[in-house]
C-alpha cells in the first residue's frame, strides 16, 4: 500500500496547513478578511525571517509567494524548496509521509480485486483503546 498524496492534500484543513507551514520555520499566519486566504512568511526561500508573502488559497490547496519566488505550488513543494534551504533532499514520497506524520492522515491506496479504493486513518488511538 502507498499514501495517497492528492488525498492527503485535498483533505489538508488550514489548521494542518498552520501547523506544516510553522514547523517550516514560520510565525503564525496573517489571516486576511478572506477567510480562504491566510498570509505566511516565505519559508520557500528564506530559512527564518522571511516577510508576510507568502499567501495560501485553501480553496486551491496552494500558495502564491510574492517576493523572490513569484511561483505558486502546492504544500509538497513548499517543503521541499524549505528542506533544499538546509541542504536536505526529499523524495516526493518522504514528503507525503512528512505531512502525514505531521497531520495525523494517512489515505492509502489499496487494491481490492481490479479496482482501487481508499480509505483514510486520522486517528489511530483506537488502537491503543
Amino acid at each position: 500500500m502507498s499514501l495517497d498524496a492528492k488525498k492527503i492534500k485535498d483533505s489538508l484543513t488550514i489548521d494542518d496547513v498552520i501547523k506544516i507551514v510553522m514547523k517550516l520555520g514560520s510565525e503564525y499566519p496573517k489571516h486576511t478578511n478572506d477567510e480562504d486566504v491566510i498570509i505566511f512568511n516565505t519559508v520557500c526561500h528564506n530559512k527564518r525571517d522571511g516577510k508576510y508573502k507568502l499567501y495560501y488559497m485553501d480553496s486551491r490547496k496552494s500558495f502564491n509567494c510574492f517576493t523572490q519566488c513569484s511561483d505558486s505550488f502546492d504544500i509538497y513543494e513548499l517543503i521541499k524548496r524549505n528542506k533544499a534551504l538546509y541542504g536536505i533532499d526529499m523524495s516526493f514520497h518522504e514528503i507525503v509521509q512528512y505531512v502525514a506524520v505531521i497531520t495525523g492522515m494517512h489515505y492509502r491506496k489499496q487494491r481490492i480485486g481490479f479496482g482501487v479504493t481508499g480509505f483514510l486513518v486520522k486517528d489511530w488511538d483506537f488502537i491503543n483503546g
